[in-house]
């Protein structure tokens, strides 16, 4: 089947927006089919075959993300590409319907020939998997047939007398063969783990184990992979002028693939934080070299701080992230800091534009940022973590030392999780004022 002759259904309860894209389609030798309400869905996924699906967010009723999520999990529909569609452009939207296993996302109002070309890689790429998994069960089907064909000639052979010798012969070459490839696997495995661990010791070496020691000022952190290696990474550092700079991110994806990313974001970070004291310059030329370099669309969850120690002035940028906590005991107090800004990697200007706030900090006052495994555990109702909840659980807390906090923040999200544990890496680092 070629792409132009593909089965299209389109989920969107604006009519407008549905004869758009049906005429689009249509137009363009597609099949279009399409359904206004989502409860709609998967009845018309099981009376018809479609090779893609154009899904609106913004859902009455059941929304577009948690039908995207149902739609992945099924064992039947789960590989259906889907295109999600929203004039919503924020970053956590962006972030969550890739993580949850969209194909793709498109703005509204929709752009007709990017929507084309979007629908013409994904269906190109969709069938291109269906040819492998059959030219696979097919190869399969021939290895079968061949290895019954091998056990029938062999009990021929065994009814001869004069032929167990070489039936003799022939079983003792294919145990030799298949102590061979044992051993072949077994030495593969042993080198991947070795390569493992040597990727493992080398983010020990890039991450920092120590901060700079500054008067006044304490630094604290916590940080876990669910993997061997993580795609998370942090830093702390000193600038020319004596600031302190503190930087996370959260790369998509695990394993050593996200710790390669995660180290050439780190060092990307490293080179634009060179262009002075703006926090949101920085994260800006760290979107621009990355996404100029990966053109396939990787990207990072970044928090970046700046902070003077003559003065406690704290200037910090938000790209993708939770929102900061800024811990105020000589208020009673806890603030959830957070500004403007995009994932790092994905998009250019005006969609990627950053910016950046100035707090002043006091004595006892801590700072603490974090990657969003802690907000997006996930408990028995399937609720995520609301930052009401971390600020009920943190308030009692707020006198001790910014490590006890981390702690107590870390221990919040394991407590919350119907697992006990978290299912994405985790990065908390915080600094406190002596």
């Amino acid at each position: 089947m070629s792409p132009q002759k593909a089965k299209i259904l389109v989920v969107d309860d604006d009519r407008q927006t549905v004869e758009f894209l049906v005429t689009l389609l249509k137009d363009h030798d597609y099949i279009p089919k399409f359904i206004v309400r989502s409860e709609f869905l998967f009845p018309i996924l099981q009376s018809d075959q479609f090779d893609l699906i154009l899904l609106d967010i913004h859902m009455p009723g059941v929304s577009g993300l948690n039908l995207l999520q149902d739609l992945k999990r099924h064992p039947q529909f789960g590989k259906i590409p889907v295109i999600m569609l929203t004039g919503d452009i924020s970053e956590q939207l962006v972030a969550q319907s890739f993580s949850i296993g969209a194909s793709d996302f498109v703005n509204k109002p929709i752009h007709s020939a990017v929507l084309l070309a979007r629908i013409q890689a994904l269906l190109t790429a969709h069938w291109n998997r269906i040819n492998l998994e059959q030219m696979v069960d097919q190869r399969t089907v021939e290895l079968k047939k061949t290895i019954i064909e091998l056990e029938e000639e062999t009990l021929r052979r065994m009814r001869h007398e004069n032929e167990l010798n070489q039936t003799r012969l022939i079983l003792e070459e294919k145990f030799r063969e298949l102590e061979l490839s044992h051993a072949q696997i077994h030495s593969q495995q042993s080198r991947m783990l070795e390569e493992l661990q040597l990727a493992r010791e080398t983010q020990k070496v890039i991450l920092p184990q120590e901060f700079p020691q500054i008067p006044n000022i304490h630094f604290a952190h916590k940080y876990e992979t669910t993997d061997l290696i993580g795609g998370d990474f942090y830093d702390v550092f000193q600038m020319d002028d004596q600031k302190v700079g503190l930087v996370i991110g959260d790369v998509m994806g695990h394993g050593i693939s996200a710790s390669l990313l995660a180290f050439t974001f780190l060092f990307t970070f490293s080179y634009a934080r060179q262009s002075g004291e703006s926090t949101a310059r920085a994260i800006s030329l760290t979107n621009s070299y990355i996404k100029e370099k990966l053109k396939n669309h990787k990207f990072a969850c970044m928090t970046y701080a700046l902070l003077d120690p003559s003065g406690n002035t704290l200037t910090y940028t938000n790209a993708g992230t939770p929102a900061n906590l800024w811990i105020r005991p000589q208020q009673g107090k806890i603030e959830f800091l957070k500004t403007h800004g995009t994932v790092v990697g994905t998009f250019s200007y005006p969609l990627a534009e950053y910016e950046e706030q100035t707090i002043q900090m006091v004595p006892g006052d801590k700072f603490i940022m974090f990657t969003d495994a802690l907000t997006e555990t996930l408990n028995h109702k399937n609720e995520m973590l609301h930052p009401y909840q971390i600020r009920n659980k943190l308030l009692p807390h707020i006198e001790k030392p910014v490590e006890q906090i981390i702690e107590q923040l870390y221990g919040i999200g394991r407590e919350h999780s119907t697992t006990g544990r978290y299912e994405d890496d985790l990065t908390i680092l915080g600094l406190e004022i002596l």
